[in-house]
């Protein structure tokens, strides 16, 4: 089977709301392929009340532009490892590593003592 994805091509970077060191407050999911944004993380400031918008809040918004940012990774590996069991190869480090770094990346986990 042919798994392509039609979307934005990676690499896709976190909102600059995400980052705890910017200055810059910026909702935006950017590609190196355009000018324009992949996609806007949304988010109910702290003390804004329904009619400013029903958004999460800040933090479970910045989860949501790790996750959103790192799709294109996440689909990647994910569909190297459908591609390896399907064509009968035996699953190697290599997808489990890859895998591995997506989800990290998915969760914003930034360093992992047990690897």
């Amino acid at each position: 089977m042919n798994y392509e994805f039609k979307g934005t091509k990676a690499p896709w970077s976190v909102p600059h709301l995400c980052l705890e060191n910017v200055e810059c407050n910026c909702k935006y999911v950017l590609s190196e392929e355009y000018m324009g944004s992949v996609c806007i993380i949304q988010y109910k400031a702290e003390g804004a009340d329904w009619k400013e918008g029903d958004h999460a809040p800040l933090e479970e918004a910045k989860a949501n532009g790790f996750l959103i940012a790192s799709a294109p990774d996440l689909l990647k590996s994910s569909i190297e490892y459908l591609e390896a069991i399907e064509s009968g190869l035996e699953i190697s480090n290599h997808y489990y590593e890859n895998f591995r770094h997506a989800v990290h990346k998915a969760l914003n986990i930034q360093n992992d003592e047990n690897h």
